[in-house]
């Protein structure tokens, strides 16, 4: 509520400098305490695919992802030092949700659109012809939120 009236937020991450500043990994006590009944929504990725993603992004004026990772974070850059982070990440969330059950967790693979559309029809009324209007576009995607929650 202090960050706005919005229904989602999604990975919140501040790498460019140290400290590395992971809203959604170092606050959860205080998300907790500001929407004790947030849903935690966790999209896997193929390990592999994620990994060389990871290598691969960089902005305007900020290094590539993985360097900040690895100097600004003390992740490190190894492929098995990046697994172990998003593996360790995972088991947060999982950890955090157990002992605090006002929360829900949702579990989707980025890769399985078909049973992505199911769960995302389970979990928030959200129809397989939606999430397919979903993917092609952010304004969708907040519309068709507001729309269907």
């Amino acid at each position: 509520q202090s960050c706005g009236e919005f229904e989602f937020y999604g990975e919140m991450n501040y790498v460019t400098n140290p400290p590395c500043y992971w809203p959604q990994i170092d606050l959860l006590d205080e998300i907790h305490e500001e929407a004790p009944n947030a849903t935690f929504i966790l999209v896997f990725r193929d390990i592999e695919s994620w990994t060389t993603s990871v290598r691969r992004w960089k902005e305007i004026n900020v290094p590539f992802l993985i360097d900040a990772l690895s100097q600004y974070c003390e992740i490190g850059s190894t492929d098995a030092e990046l697994e172990t982070f998003f593996c360790n990440q995972v088991i947060r969330i999982r950890h955090f949700v157990k002992n605090h059950p006002s929360h829900r967790l949702v579990e989707l693979k980025l890769e399985d659109t078909e049973n992505t559309s199911d769960i995302l029809f389970k979990e928030f009324g959200i129809t397989s012809a939606q999430y397919g209007k979903l993917l092609d576009g952010e304004n969708v995607f907040k519309y068709e939120l507001e729309t269907t929650i």
